[in-house]
Parts: structure tokens; sequence; C-alpha cells
């Protein structure tokens, strides 16, 4: 269990790193979807598609 946190602590670290490269702060604070935006910058329209795609999957395996 322990190595998963870790695991998923290093992951999202690194999101969190690609978050700062390719948005700013105030774009990120002020979004009401900021994973959106993120893919948005990152790859344009179909970022912003495979986003949504990677959201919704979440929402689906918390459900589950």
């Amino acid at each position: 269990m322990m190595l998963g946190l870790i695991i998923i602590c290093v992951v999202q670290s690194i999101l969190v790193l690609g978050f700062h490269n390719y948005t700013d702060w105030e774009g990120l604070a002020d979004s009401a979807a900021p994973h959106l935006l993120y893919g948005v910058n990152l790859l344009g329209r179909p970022g912003m598609i495979w986003m949504a795609f990677v959201a919704a999957l979440a929402v689906i395996s918390s459900q589950n």
C-alpha cells in the first residue's frame, strides 16, 4: 500500500509540473475544470476531448 501511495504522489507531482509548464497559475485557479484547460493548452481540441474522456473514466471507476 505504501508503494502505491508513493507512486501516486510521484505521478501527481509530475502532473503539477506539467500544469505549470503549459498553463499559468491564475488560469488554473480561475478554471472550474483545470484538467480541461491543461488538455486544451497541451494538445488543443484533441487534448480537451482526451481529458474529458479520462475524467469520465475516473468518475466511472469511482462509482465502481
